[in-house]
């Protein structure tokens, strides 16, 4: 089931490695496509669990790093 991911990250792939750029349709279809299979595979709780939990982490590394970038200066 999880090699099913491996469509949309070929389309990204091969779209940076022509011309340094990923489209936005191949994000989202890249993002899609994972939350479906974690979905099936995981179940919905668990799946909105770890969905939130990346979120708040990635805002923290955000803040973590834009505070880094004033402290520099």
């Amino acid at each position: 089931m999880q090699l099913i991911i491996l469509i949309p990250l070929t389309l990204m792939i091969l779209s940076d490695y022509r011309s340094r750029t990923v489209i936005l349709w191949h994000l989202l279809l890249f993002g899609i496509t994972v939350l479906i299979i974690s979905w099936l595979e995981n179940g919905l709780w668990e799946t909105c669990t770890n969905l939130v939990t990346n979120i708040f982490l990635s805002l923290f590394i955000g803040l973590c790093v834009y505070g880094y970038f004033f402290m520099e200066v």
